[in-house]
């Protein structure tokens, strides 16, 4: 806005010497009738020496006192036209001219704004919550095998979704200082499309089969627990890229029961 200002005052400030108009001189009249009064002389004067004088034009009148100026000061053939844009213009009519321009700024802002707010809100945005578990049979060779809930909280539907995750046991708690381990996918991935208020399940098998040791530790969380971690990545309806992490720990409340926690790492979106 200031920036505006200043550029809006500089006509102001150089058109009236460009223009030849001062406001600190004398007015048109002033001059007008200083020039009649010189004219009067010079007819005198000529009078007496027998010489008749046609008299002048009556720069009473104001078209008759732009043509006297324009005679006093002659404007280049190049520089009338400049003279003309810039002279002509009453001041009011630049002020609405800058008025109008800071008004299609503005507008122009807005729009982008609003483009922007408007599409934050219709986007699809991933939310991974807590699923089920399937328990372990070693001596069919089954690992436990998680399943979180992807859901779409959206109002558009999400694009080209690729879930991605591993589980493990590790150490409880888990040291804030150490990042999770990197997740590790072979094969071709497989994308799909969720909808608006529509989720699907996401499945992951443990790293390896857990010994009977650790499954009475794992259930007491005792100095160890069974993880998950990974990322959802998908498209919106603008075809924006968007990721979402997660991460939990699983605690086994009864055989066929567990609970999940969310952690305080590994859990952001954009």
């Amino acid at each position: 806005m200031l920036i505006s200002i200043l550029v809006g005052s500089i006509p102001v400030l150089i058109l009236p010497h460009y223009c030849g108009l001062n406001p600190f001189r004398r007015n048109h009249n002033d001059d007008g009738a200083t020039i009649n009064k010189n004219q009067g002389h010079d007819h005198q004067a000529n009078s007496h020496g027998g010489e008749p004088v046609s008299q002048g034009p009556d720069l009473t009148r104001p078209e008759s006192k732009e043509r006297a100026y324009e005679k006093t000061n002659p404007i280049k053939t190049e520089d009338k036209w400049t003279y003309d844009f810039w002279c002509g213009v009453r001041f009011t009519d630049v002020a609405i001219a800058i008025f109008t321009i800071m008004l299609v700024i503005a507008g122009g802002f807005q729009v982008t704004v609003t483009h922007a707010i408007g599409r934050k809100q219709l986007r699809a945005y991933i939310s991974v919550v807590a699923g089920g578990l399937n328990d372990q049979d070693p001596a069919r060779g089954l690992r436990i095998e998680l399943s979180p809930q992807i859901r779409n909280l959206g109002a558009t539907p999400a694009y080209d979704v690729l879930y991605l995750a591993r589980a493990r046991v590790l150490k409880f708690p888990y040291p804030k200082h150490i990042e999770f381990p990197p997740i590790t996918y072979k094969g071709t991935p497989s994308l799909t499309t969720i909808g608006k208020d529509q989720s699907n399940d996401g499945y992951t098998v443990a790293d390896k089969i857990v010994r009977a040791g650790h499954v009475r530790r794992i259930r007491a969380l005792d100095k160890c627990a069974l993880y998950i971690w990974g990322v959802v990545t998908y498209r919106d309806a603008f075809g924006d890229k968007h990721f979402t992490k997660f991460s939990y720990y699983i605690r086994f409340l009864s055989t066929n029961k567990v609970q999940w926690f969310s952690l305080d790492r590994h859990n952001e979106a954009d």
